[in-house]
Formats: C-alpha cells, structure tokens, sequence
C-alpha cells in the first residue's frame, strides 16, 4: 500500500497483502499487514489499546501499547 499516515483517526478491520509505507494514530481495530516500515502513535490522541497490529513477515501480533 503505497501510502503514508494511513488510518488517522480510524478505526479499522484492514487486512493489506503487502506492506504499508506508514500508519499514524489509528482509533482502533484490527490492522494485518506483511510489513508496516513506520507505526507513529501520539498516546494524548488516541488509545493505544485499542488497536491491535499484525505483521505476518515478522510472525507476530501486537496491541499498540507501548
């Protein structure tokens, strides 16, 4: 997906075969992607535990939390 700041105050059920250039302050739901190059998350603004993030090439699933 070639885009940046992708799913700004959103929330989303996505599933992107391929990667995502970048992802800022989703709202929640669910993101999947193969690769996400740049995650910005600004706490004050959305809750991070909200969101869970999955990167299938690094096998992993995360909540935003951090």
């Amino acid at each position: 997906m070639n885009t940046t700041l992708a799913f700004e105050y959103s929330t989303v059920d996505v599933e992107i075969n391929g990667k995502i250039d970048s992802v800022m302050n989703p709202s929640g739901g669910i993101i999947k992607a193969d690769y996400i190059e740049e995650f910005i998350v600004d706490k004050d603004k959305v809750d991070p535990d909200q969101t869970v993030i999955t990167c299938r090439m690094s096998n992993t699933t995360e909540q935003m939390a951090g």
